[in-house]
């Protein structure tokens, strides 16, 4: 059908749109059971078509000329959903063939690029890590050495324009870096101090669900910070005493606004991290 379409009509936007519709349809189980998928599945596994590769090439190799970034992104969480629906069946992933790895990687290699260049808006950064955090840890997808870790330009080169409203989606990513977890761990650390005058409960309250989630970036102790396995196995880094106090005068600063529950969950992440607080106690 696309041949049909003059090329100057099938723009990135009616790629994408293209894209999720066939993933969509692939993701039916009574349109695979009539026979009419492009997926053929034999014996636990599942050998994509040509005429399937040759269409998903072409619609990623158009999504990637977007000079729309956040399309860019959307286009890899769609990759990542696809391929999660496919591992939670009883089929391989149909991203596994050299082929299949060659156009995911394509897209891949295109938001790097631009992350390098500076082309990506901090958002957007943290965004990329986080998908790209899921795709390796819920899909197994295995990228090259460090590939993650390099998003930390993009961070660091937007670190002026952390505020009080994406400081939250900074520290969301830590969890996904390795080498420079600690490095984003102490710029939202030194983020935090600077700002927390402006820094709402409910920001404080979001910080700490992150802090204390069972996949959360770090640990408390007295000590400096070094890294350290979670109950998952994830390499985690601790949070600093300096980062607990600065959250609490926060809440101190607010306390007449916070809610019980934001409260609740600040007053167990302080608990659980071993820290505590005589001011917030009290209010409890």
């Amino acid at each position: 059908m696309l041949d049909t379409i003059p090329s100057q009509e099938v723009t990135p936007f009616v790629s994408f749109s293209i894209l999720k519709k066939l993933f969509e349809l692939e993701s039916n189980f009574g349109f695979r059971n009539e026979g009419r998928s492009w997926l053929i599945a034999s014996d636990n596994s599942s050998t994509e078509t040509f005429a399937r590769l040759a269409i998903v090439t072409r619609l990623i190799d158009t999504i990637i000329t977007t000079e729309n970034n956040s399309l860019l992104l959307d286009t890899v969480e769609l990759l990542r959903r696809e391929s999660q629906s496919e591992n939670n069946s009883t089929t391989q992933s149909v991203y596994e063939s050299e082929s299949q790895l060659e156009y995911k990687n394509k897209l891949l290699q295109e938001v790097l690029i631009r992350v390098t260049e500076g082309k990506l808006e901090l958002g957007d950064v943290c965004k990329g890590v986080v998908i790209l955090g899921k795709l390796e840890n819920d899909n197994g997808f295995a990228f090259n050495r460090d590939f993650i870790d390099k998003f930390w330009v993009g961070i660091l080169d937007h670190s002026d324009d952390i505020n009080s409203e994406n400081l939250v989606d900074v520290l969301r990513t830590v969890k996904y870096l390795k080498k420079r977890s600690r490095l984003v761990m102490n710029l939202v650390e030194r983020k935090l101090m600077s700002l927390w005058w402006n820094i709402s409960t409910e920001t404080v309250a979001e910080i700490c669900s992150i802090l204390s989630s069972d996949d959360g970036p770090v640990k408390h102790t007295r000590a400096t910070i070094t890294p350290e396995k979670t109950s998952h196995g994830m390499t985690s880094w601790q949070v600093s005493k300096r980062l607990l106090m600065t959250l609490s005068k926060c809440v101190n600063l607010n306390i007449h606004k916070v809610t019980e529950k934001e409260l609740s969950t600040i007053v167990k992440t302080f608990y659980m991290l071993n820290f505590c607080d005589s001011a917030i106690e009290q209010v409890r």
